[in-house]
């Protein structure tokens, strides 16, 4: 068959072109030449288009404007991708489990869970990934190279994606919201977790004790009370933890720091957690609700204790006699009466106890602030009497 009237052709691989210009830029895909190169990082590119949409990125410019939400976008490929959540158009649909995403790359990335495929392999470590933007930040974690740089911080990070995120900080953008409770986030991640808490979905399961999480992070941590593993170690005292997070609250113990202030009543906390559900204390807000019954909370971990009524599950047992408790706090109460452990000291007197709220009560002999002691009024006498 002929070539078209006005047609150049690929030598390699019989690609057809109108345009000499465009027929060069292809030929690089085959020779792997990028001859434009990025002023601010190692990147190069194969053609000046490329090169212009990618200096966005440090630059933060977004030309291009959804005429719906007013969104700002990079690249007008993202526009057009973003419009499609307003439109519900999901063009690209699995051939596995027929679901449908607005992007090609995320169809991509989907079906690899069906067929287990990871095709991107770090040159380093070895290794692999599903996507090849993951590798690319993987990668930069053996380098050490933070080359995206936030012109109002100085703080630098591995990936545009990961800078991108960060700019929200500065400003206050929360473009994912709840249809449930219209609560924002920063990531789309933040809210697929969020709305976990409303649905109950828990898709991470242990595979030990069978216990459901919403999140791989919170199996990973839960997979290490299995195993007994504690990388997190405290540079005041030595105690470790199964979580970073939970190490950064304790090491507040230590420093006493609380940099989370109410900007109600000024009290401060020292976790963004307690924050959150305190200020909730303020509006009367109560956006986590039982399912089995009325009753709603102000924060998901009350309703998770709250559902065990229903349930009658008791996730935290003794490994010295097996009985079961609702809650953590209540099985760390329980093992002092086998160690004979009394971590609750009285400042005023020698006495310890294995609860707190044991503490709280004999300090009431000292304080003379027993509660629940009857004054009894003794009768006036006339004088002389």
């Amino acid at each position: 068959m002929g070539l078209k009237e006005s047609s150049l052709q690929c030598d390699l691989c019989q690609k057809e072109y109108t345009c000499s210009s465009t027929l060069n830029m292809h030929k690089r895909t085959h020779s792997g030449e990028k001859p434009f190169q990025c002023s601010i990082c190692p990147r190069a590119f194969t053609s000046s288009d490329q090169l212009t949409t990618h200096k966005r990125n440090h630059s933060g410019e977004k030309p291009f404007q959804c005429s719906i939400c007013e969104k700002v976008f990079g690249q007008n490929a993202h526009l057009s991708t973003h419009k499609r959540s307003h439109s519900g158009y999901k063009p690209f649909q699995c051939s596995f489990c027929q679901m449908s995403f607005s992007r090609s790359h995320h169809l991509n990335g989907h079906e690899q869970i069906h067929t287990g495929d990871k095709t991107f392999k770090c040159h380093f470590c070895e290794k692999v990934f599903r996507r090849s933007a993951e590798l690319k930040v993987h990668e930069y974690s053996h380098s050490g190279e933070k080359l995206f740089k936030c012109p109002l911080f100085q703080k630098a990070f591995k990936s545009s994606v990961t800078l991108k995120v960060h700019r929200r900080i500065h400003t206050g953008e929360k473009p994912f919201q709840c249809d449930f409770c219209l609560k924002a986030f920063t990531q789309s991640s933040g809210l697929t977790v969020h709305k976990r808490s409303h649905t109950g979905e828990n898709p991470f399961q242990c595979t030990l004790c069978q216990k459901p999480f919403s999140t791989s992070q919170q199996l990973t941590a839960h997979n290490r009370r299995h195993s007994g593993e504690k990388p997190f170690q405290c540079s005041f005292c030595q105690k470790a933890f199964y979580t970073s997070d939970k190490l950064a609250i304790h090491k507040h113990s230590h420093t006493g720091e609380k940099p989370f202030k109410c900007p109600t009543c000024q009290k401060a906390f020292s976790q963004h957690g307690s924050l959150a559900v305190h200020k909730r204390s303020h509006s009367g807000e109560k956006p986590f609700q039982c399912l089995s019954c009325p009753k709603a909370f102000t924060s998901s971990g009350d309703l998770t204790k709250h559902k065990r009524i229903h349930t009658g599950e008791k996730p935290f047992q003794c490994s010295i006699c097996q009985k079961s408790f609702t809650e953590s706090g209540k099985l760390t109460v329980h093992k002092c009466y086998h160690s004979g452990e009394k971590p609750f000291k009285c400042s005023i007197c020698p006495k310890a106890f294995s609860r707190s709220d044991s503490l709280t009560e004999h300090k009431r002999c000292h304080n003379r602030e027993n509660p629940f002691q009857k004054t009894i009024q003794m009768p006036i006498l006339p004088k002389g009497i």
